[in-house]
């Protein structure tokens, strides 16, 4: 969100944030705000909605044009909107294969990153070559990951492993 809004964007996001998202005055804050804000009555129509892994949201009141962007292999309902797209090719077939209707509407949008923002974050941090990073859901490849960490500790003795994920680190 933030690098559509330096594009000039007027962005806001809404979901379901913990408690620990700080919110401003009627929930606005660095264009976060609940759903519940969203879909009050009176509230404004988006130009466009864009969702994120919860198809089934989807609120044609929100705005006229819907998007669907996922990174999940389940199926999904693709009605309502103008184009879902997949985070990679091999959930494109997934996704065809669940609902083959949704083919139509269908596109690859792989996840990408603002190369100058990381540069900019880590000038002057020094980089630990020794240490792995573990930051996925623990139940998308940890456990397979733990077993293989011995090969890995065979080969390079001083290497350490870091795991963190989940919502008590977000800010």
């Amino acid at each position: 969100p933030e690098a559509l809004a330096r594009r000039g964007h007027d962005v806001t996001v809404g979901g379901d944030f913990p408690p620990n998202v700080p919110h401003g005055p009627e929930g606005h804050r660095a264009g976060y705000c609940s759903r519940a804000d969203l879909t009050r009555p009176g509230a404004e129509m988006f130009d466009v909605a864009i969702y994120f892994k919860c198809p089934e949201l989807a609120d044609p009141k929100l705005a006229p044009r819907l998007y669907c962007w996922t990174d999940q292999e389940r199926p999904l309902v693709p009605d309502p909107f103008v184009k879902v797209a997949a985070c990679s090719n091999y959930l494109a077939r997934v996704l065809t294969s669940l609902t083959p209707r949704v083919a139509s509407r269908l596109t690859v949008l792989p996840y990408g990153i603002d190369v100058d923002e990381v540069r900019q974050a880590g000038k002057g941090v020094l980089r630990d070559p020794l240490e792995v990073l573990h930051c996925a859901s623990p139940d998308r490849g940890l456990v397979d990951f733990l077993r293989l960490w011995p090969r890995v500790l065979a080969e390079i003795p001083d290497a350490h492993l870091t795991i963190a994920y989940g919502w008590d680190l977000f800010d």
